[in-house]
């Protein structure tokens, strides 16, 4: 074999090798529940990261909710080709991560239209909603909430965006859409990270105890 077939077997090989697990090749260990991202409205480029890194995760639905602390413009961010770009960029992390998870981007609205979703979304399931929360009054150690259910299937996670969630949107968090907060000890990390951090915990204690 010539230098120039030498070199094209070895592509071939590294590409069979390095092409990695693709999307509906693997199990999805969480293939029995629907978990939600409530995701405050940041900036675009951090929103961009969160979308990447929860269809890595598994995550089935993203909800952008325009907060207190969002920008005014921020809903400009979700039609035409920046829309489109949302979609390459599950398609990509799916490809990436071998997600079987076909996540899916609503249509930004407020809190209170997101809770009413929510509603409808969660009727007649056993789900655990939970709210990330910087401070610590009121909080429901995540051990606890779910030691107190039984076979869950909807899950949903709210995440700030810069600057949190107000105190005005955790009351109706909690009042409306039944939601607990939770507190991970700790330094205070940007939303993009916050989010990745909270599914992660999320999951993890749901994988060991149910």
């Amino acid at each position: 074999m010539d230098a120039a077939g030498n070199k094209d077997a070895a592509c071939s090989a590294a590409t069979s090798i390095t092409r990695g697990t693709q999307a509906g090749e693997i199990k999805n260990a969480f293939s029995d529940r629907d978990f939600v991202l409530f995701q405050f409205i940041p900036k675009a480029q951090k929103f961009e990261l969160i979308v990447r890194q929860a269809t890595e995760c598994g995550i089935s639905i993203i909800v952008p909710v325009i907060g207190d602390f969002s920008e005014k413009n921020c809903v400009s961010m979700f039609s035409g080709a920046k829309r489109e770009r949302f979609e390459r960029i599950i398609k990509e992390a799916r490809q990436q991560s071998g997600s079987p998870v076909a996540t899916k981007i609503l249509e930004p609205m407020t809190l209170s239209d997101a809770l009413e979703w929510w509603k409808d979304f969660s009727a007649s399931s056993e789900k655990l909603a939970v709210a990330l929360w910087e401070r610590t009054e009121g909080e429901v150690p995540l051990f606890k909430l779910l030691s107190s259910k039984d076979k869950i299937t909807k899950v949903a996670i709210a995440v700030g965006n810069e600057g949190g969630i107000s105190p005005s949107e955790i009351k109706l968090l909690k009042e409306k859409g039944f939601f607990s907060t939770i507190h991970f000890e700790g330094n205070i990390l940007r939303c993009e990270t916050a989010a990745l951090y909270g599914i992660a915990a999320v999951q993890s204690a749901l994988f060991q105890l149910h």
